[in-house]
């Protein structure tokens, strides 16, 4: 069960409007990051990590544009 994230997954975000600026990938590849080394502190593993899996949206502890 996964919490409902209101918003796009990068797979979507990029077939709906193509390849991201460099500038916007670094942000989204940052926050990626960020919010599986705050998973990896509380002793949680994400062994599935791809574009179905990575929502793009305004909640949680980080900001997903």
């Amino acid at each position: 069960v996964m919490e409902y994230l209101p918003g796009l997954n990068l797979a979507e975000w990029v077939k709906r409007a193509g390849k991201m600026p460099l500038a916007r990938t670094i942000h989204v590849v940052r926050q990626i990051v960020g919010a599986l080394s705050e998973a990896h502190q509380e002793g949680l593993l994400h062994c599935d990590v791809k574009p179905n899996n990575v929502m793009l949206c305004s909640l949680g502890a980080f900001l997903y544009t």
